[in-house]
Order: C-alpha cells, then structure tokens, then sequence
C-alpha cells in the first residue's frame, strides 16, 4: 500500500479484500474487512498480509481485489480513484470432493446393532 498523496493519511481505515466474477467492485463479493489505525506519511509505503476464508459453495473464475479504505472512512477528496487493486491473473474455484461417503444402510445397521 504507498500512499501518493501530499498529505498523511491518519485515523480509522478498513482495508478490504473482495472477490470478483469480472473483476469490477460493483458486484464483488467482499471476503474481508481489515480495520487499521496506522498512519501512512505521504509517499510512505506498507506491505500487509492477511489470511482470508473463501466461502463455500461459491464456483467459478474470480480475481482478486485489494482495496485500501474500502469503507470510504479517510475522506480523499479527489484521491478516492486509486485505492483499488485488481489481481491480473484469476483463481478458480471449484467444488471439493467429499472426503468420505455415509451409506444409510452401513450406518443404521451399525447404530442399531445389538451387542
């Protein structure tokens, strides 16, 4: 994250990742929110890692957008137009395969089996 402003960016922020089908925030499904109170000085730059949950169930080509203030909570004035980063390559999600299978039949013959 570098900050090009003049000015210091100073106060509350939440930092947000988000997932995206076509690689727009508009419908992007956010992954997580990250509140930060750290100051960044003009030109001061900060590298952050973060580990995020990809939701279950959820299927298809996606990338990845990292976006500093991502609640519009540091007013920017006309500097709110660089605050996203869209991933150039996508990741694909696809349905894990269950790691084991229950058969009824198994399983009720087992549970009601008398000893």
């Amino acid at each position: 994250m570098l900050n090009q402003s003049t000015n210091d960016a100073a106060g509350l922020r939440s930092d947000a990742v988000y997932l995206s089908s076509d690689g727009t925030l508009d419908r992007a499904q956010v992954l997580e929110y990250s509140p930060s109170t750290n100051a960044l000085g003009s030109g001061q730059s900060v590298i952050l890692s973060n580990i995020v949950v990809l939701p279950l169930g959820v299927t298809g080509t996606f990338y990845i957008i990292v976006a500093a203030d991502g609640l519009y909570q540091y007013y920017e004035a006309d500097g709110e137009g660089n605050n996203a980063y869209v991933s150039t390559n996508t990741i694909t999600l696809t349905p894990l395969a269950p790691r084991w299978s229950l058969s009824t039949g198994n399983f009720l013959r087992k549970c009601c089996e008398r000893s």
